[in-house]
């Protein structure tokens, strides 16, 4: 079995990626769409490219391979304010680039 070193760096977003985030999103979750209503995948979407609507109460974290992103996830660390269960964080968004 042959092995492979990837480096895969982590770290916040910065400001000039979110659009291009917001299109690795859609790319990562696009195969879902054949099974979700028109209206409800068009407000998913919505949803899911809306990256700065979410960035007062959560962390964007990108994963860079090869100096390029190849993934990100939407986190929203302990105590924020984001309706979900008090005292606990949670991730949203986690995508990641069909192939590098």
């Amino acid at each position: 079995m042959e092995s492979h070193n990837i480096e895969i760096k982590l770290r916040d977003a910065r400001p000039g990626e979110l659009e291009h985030v917001a299109k690795l999103l859609v790319a990562a979750y696009q195969e879902y769409e054949e099974f979700m209503p028109a209206d409800r995948w068009d407000w998913y979407r919505s949803d899911m490219i809306n990256i700065r609507s979410r960035m007062a109460d959560s962390e964007l974290i990108v994963a860079k391979v090869r100096n390029k992103i190849a993934g990100a996830v939407t986190l929203y660390p302990q105590g924020s304010n984001n309706g979900w269960a008090r005292g606990l964080g949670r991730y949203s968004s986690v995508g990641s680039a069909p192939r590098l």
